[in-house]
């Protein structure tokens, strides 16, 4: 996260988080938010009821509980997660935050569809169909009789029992329902041990039970798959032991909300933001939920995706394979091993923005305050500084810095393994074609010929496969390199591609050197392959103690606050080798208007 002035942002939970089914979208929202954010955020976070008092609407206590927690004039967006906090929101919105851009987001349609907004308010909304999964029950185990919903008894429950009550009565002469709102947790947990044959257990929300307890901490999806005799659906959830179905995307609801709450926070009117209601995507299963209930995946639709297969052999090692193949195996040994320690640094950074970021409060807590800054410190008022975001950035250092000793290592093996190829194995084959030409009789000639042509041709594919950059950078020097690049990629797409070079010293160190030229390549092959522009122009110029690269194209261009076309790897690369040489880059680019891709790197150290 970029520095700059702190955004304060006021999030209003339908209830507390520990117990509101809202929150894994919550989770994921503010994680990307703070990922995506240019500037420090502080959240304000106000639960409007407690999950003990959620059979009743939040009131005048509770706008005053908030009032008293901050000053309405300081923030820059209000967020709504759920329905009874958008409805508090709309109720109070000019005795609270009058001036305020405000976002209501994780509501289903149904709560907002028929609401008043002005042009300081705009919606994310959701359309669930909880009969679209019973008829996906239907459709997979069409014996099914019974089906146990699982609800529990808070407003918003209330509202979806009478909603799914009205929807299910369609399915009464195929199955029978049962409910679990007038039910403890330890009731239905029994339930769920105890179903009887041919029956299903659809879980649609449980934050406060039939007895007035709410569901604190754990997964309670988890916890009923874990006893359940039979199988489970649910409209969320994957991977928690539910069977699958047509499900709303988390992941992608909260990247959609997080990309109007970072064009709210730029300055856009909300009003001017119109996002379609979030739906169901493509039909996605768990294979091993498939495979304990016996469910034949013919019975899927065809655009299925099916998600925790058992890998094969191969699948688990296809690239040590590969590049064993290539490499060798001390090669290999060192990418596994760097892949580990990868992989365990990435595990626990993961875990950390859902569970250290957003950790329960205290019972009575309803009103926190913390800060995700640039340096990741979140500091709670009252309290001792607590580690939160800040694991979360001491991970992303930690990958950032074996990633560039990945780049480094990697260059090193190529340029091994290039030298290796030319020096070696090059030269003796062609010592072999020189004693082949020797050999030429009457007799042999053809044959002699046929493998002189063979060896000439495996030559050529080896100096292709070795990847000799090091070695031209070394010999012609980056500019040359640089214009002969171009040439060949212009030859290759058939498109112009200029190239000028003004005051590059011949001398830069071979690192600088070397990461200039990759970063020279990936942005000019982005910039061909995506722009859709009949030209690029690359520049590379020395000045004032720097050389700096310019790639420019007059195609299509992109959104910057959003992900640019074939980014992924490409420009995570392209930072950690400009990284490696004390480089930086930008993008400057918007929709029609072209792309502008700038590096720059300090020649300082330059002896």
């Amino acid at each position: 996260m970029a520095g700059g002035q702190t955004r304060q942002v006021l999030v209003l939970s339908s209830s507390e988080r520990p117990h509101a089914p809202q929150s894994g979208f919550t989770n994921a929202l503010v994680r990307d938010l703070i990922r995506s954010s240019r500037e420090p955020i502080q959240f304000v976070e106000v639960s409007v009821q407690a999950a003990r008092t959620s059979g009743e609407a939040p009131g005048a206590s509770t706008a005053e509980r908030i009032r008293s927690a901050f000053a309405a004039d300081t923030l820059d967006l209000v967020m709504t997660i759920g329905g009874p906090a958008a409805d508090f929101a709309q109720r109070f919105r000019q005795q609270l935050f009058p001036a305020t851009p405000m976002l209501i987001a994780g509501v289903d349609r149904r709560f907002v569809e028929n609401g008043t907004f002005t042009d300081r308010e705009t919606t994310v909304a959701t359309q669930h169909d909880p009969a679209l999964m019973i008829e996906e029950i239907l459709r997979l185990l069409p014996e099914t009789r019974t089906v146990m919903v699982v609800v529990g008894a808070s407003q918003v429950e209330q509202f979806w029992l009478r909603q799914m009550k009205r929807e299910f009565s369609r399915f009464e002469n195929r199955l029978q329902f049962t409910w679990t709102n007038e039910l403890s947790f330890d009731e239905i947990v029994q339930r769920c041990r105890t179903m009887p044959a041919q029956s299903a257990i659809f879980f649609a929300i449980l934050s406060l039970d039939g007895k007035g307890e709410p569901r604190v901490g754990g997964d309670t999806v988890a916890s009923l798959h874990a006893v359940a005799n039979a199988p489970m659906f649910a409209l969320y959830g994957m991977g928690r032991g539910i069977v699958g179905g047509p499900l709303l995307s988390t992941d992608e609801l909260s990247r959609t909300t997080a990309q109007v709450a970072l064009r709210m926070l730029d300055g856009e009117t909300p009003g001017s933001i119109k996002t379609p209601v979030q739906r169901t995507g493509q039909p996605t299963y768990d294979a091993r939920e498939l495979r304990r209930w016996n469910i034949d995946e013919r019975r899927l639709p065809m655009s299925s995706v099916v998600l925790f297969r058992e890998p094969t052999m191969w699948e688990r090692n296809r690239r040590p394979f590969m590049f064993g193949a290539l490499l060798g195996v001390i090669p290999v040994i060192a990418i596994v091993l760097l892949g580990g320690v990868i992989k365990r640094h990435r595990t626990p950074s993961r875990g950390s923005v859902a569970s250290a970021a957003l950790a329960p409060a205290p019972a009575d807590a309803t009103v926190r305050v913390w800060t995700a800054g640039a340096d990741g410190e979140r500091v709670e008022p009252g309290e001792k500084p607590a580690v939160d975001i800040t694991a979360l950035a001491r991970a992303r250092a930690e990958l950032s810095n074996l990633s560039r000793h990945l780049i480094q290592a990697h260059e090193r093996e190529r340029a091994s393994l290039a030298r290796t190829l030319h020096e070696d194995v090059c030269q003796r084959m062609a010592a072999l074609t020189l004693r082949l030409h020797t050999l030429k009789d009457a007799a042999h000639d053809v044959e002699v010929a046929a493998i002189e042509e063979e060896l000439s041709i495996l030559v050529a594919d080896i100096a292709t496969v070795s990847d000799s950059v090091h070695g031209r950078i070394e010999l012609l020097g980056l500019t040359t390199a640089g214009r002969r690049f171009c040439e060949e990629l212009s030859a290759k797409h058939g498109l112009a591609i200029h190239f000028q070079a003004e005051d590059v010293p011949r001398d830069l160190s071979p690192d600088i050197a070397l990461a200039l030229f990759r970063v020279l390549q990936e942005a000019t092959i982005n910039a061909v392959v995506h722009a859709e522009a009949p030209e690029v122009r690359v520049s590379l110029r020395g000045a004032a103690g720097e050389i700096r690269l310019h790639v420019v194209d007059r195609g299509v261009g992109f959104d910057t606050r959003r992900a640019a076309p074939g980014d992924g790897v490409g420009l995570v690369a392209i930072r950690e080798r400009l990284k490696l040489v004390n480089g930086d880059s930008v993008i400057v680019s918007s929709p029609g208007e072209g792309t502008r891709f700038e590096a720059w790197v300090p020649l300082q150290s330059q002896v």
